[in-house]
């Protein structure tokens, strides 16, 4: 029988890391064709939003894959954090 539920938690965790491997890849290939520095790319919000929300997902996908109580809940605080971090990076900046 097909543990459904496993399915879906450990299928977040990957989401998260393509989304990661994608959202790097494409601001890489972006500095390299513009002739910038990839590290002032990564830098922009534009990296920093996509990339921060892939991150929440993969932490989603950890936390609910199991483990104690205390890597659950260290595992949603990073969620927590990247979730901020992506929220706030779609603001402009003063």
């Amino acid at each position: 029988m097909i543990d459904w539920l496993g399915v879906a938690t450990n299928g977040m965790w990957v989401l998260g890391l393509t989304g990661m491997l994608a959202a790097w890849s494409y601001f890489e290939y972006l500095a390299t064709s513009r002739g910038q520095p990839v590290r002032q790319l990564l830098k922009t919000r534009a990296f920093t939003q996509p990339f921060s929300w892939t991150v929440a997902v993969f932490c989603v996908g950890v936390a609910a894959s199991g483990g104690s109580w205390w890597q659950r809940l260290a595992w949603a605080a990073f969620t927590i954090l990247f979730g901020v971090q992506a929220w706030r990076a779609r603001e402009p900046r003063p």
